[in-house]
């Protein structure tokens, strides 16, 4: 699934590519991609109308429209968005524009999903609602972060979810995992103050490198040129189950967690007993 960064990639180029574009037709080719509104409403409310910013929130697209809707687009398990009909595999969405370019919704899996609202009530969705802290923006402080540590939920899985931690997915909740040494199957509130402080910090930093690499292409994710991210030449722990360990040369290990995929090295990431005081009582 594309995450934050891959996600943030793909704003920063239809930023350059669509912003002020006019949209003269649409092509609905999976119907059920559209979640709330009819077909005909869907077009009545784009055709026509001009895009007037790009915005994300976590793994979410949002197109800003100059009539005061926005579509918004969540990409799925390995949806993507390409210029070039010729890159893609199964087209569920096609936008056109007045200068003849095309904006076309790849999606081999059929998981992605197309929302219309009002522009000014796009947050009061229930699937972005329900959104949690997420980096790089306001509500992502300290005091905020450290109070979703007071849970026996495998960290793991917390990180997984958005709606305590919007944008991270798999890949990076592995790698940051790595980076501050904890076992995915910690509880979190068994992690130290050091440990869950690692957590806050690097979460920021490795989207930050990830961004700059523009995402990481370890399956189906592309820029809407077509382009593969380099991310995926960084990661230390993710997809590298049975190599060694960079740092001590331990094989990496991998083990399900909600049936996901979890990659770590048994010898940097040990699996602790409880601390005689944890989170609750740190704080």
């Amino acid at each position: 699934m594309p995450e934050l960064p891959e996600v943030e990639t793909i704003k920063r180029s239809l930023e350059r590519e669509v912003v002020g574009k006019e949209i003269t037709g649409l092509e609905l080719r999976r119907p059920s991609l559209l979640q709330d509104a009819s077909p005909k409403e869907l077009e009545a409310k784009t055709t026509g109308a001009k895009i007037v910013r790009v915005r994300r929130r976590a793994k979410y697209l949002i197109f800003d429209l100059d009539n005061h809707y926005s579509l918004i687009l969540h990409l799925g398990l390995e949806g993507r968005l390409l210029l070039d009909e010729k890159e893609a595999e199964e087209i569920g969405l096609v936008l056109h524009f007045a200068d003849g370019m095309k904006l076309h919704l790849d999606d081999i899996k059929g998981y992605s999903r197309l929302f219309l609202s009002p522009t000014q009530g796009v947050e009061r969705l229930p699937s972005l609602a329900k959104l949690g802290l997420e980096p790089f923006t306001p509500n992502y402080k300290w005091e905020s972060f450290e109070k979703l540590m007071r849970t026996n939920q495998e960290i793991k899985r917390l990180l997984l979810d958005q709606a305590k931690i919007a944008g991270v997915g798999n890949i990076y909740a592995s790698e940051v995992l790595y980076r501050c040494r904890i076992h995915p199957r910690q509880l979190a509130n068994e992690l130290t103050l050091s440990e869950a402080r690692c957590l806050f910090d690097e979460i920021q930093k490795i989207m930050e490198e990830a961004i700059q690499h523009r995402g990481a292409s370890v399956s189906h994710y592309r820029d809407i040129d077509g382009s593969k991210g380099e991310f995926q030449n960084f990661l230390k722990v993710y997809g590298r189950a049975g190599r060694p360990c960079e740092r001590c040369r331990t094989p990496i290990e991998e083990i399900d967690q909600g049936g996901r995929g979890t990659f770590f090295c048994p010898k940097c990431q040990p699996l602790k007993e409880p601390a005689k005081f944890g989170m609750d009582e740190l704080f």
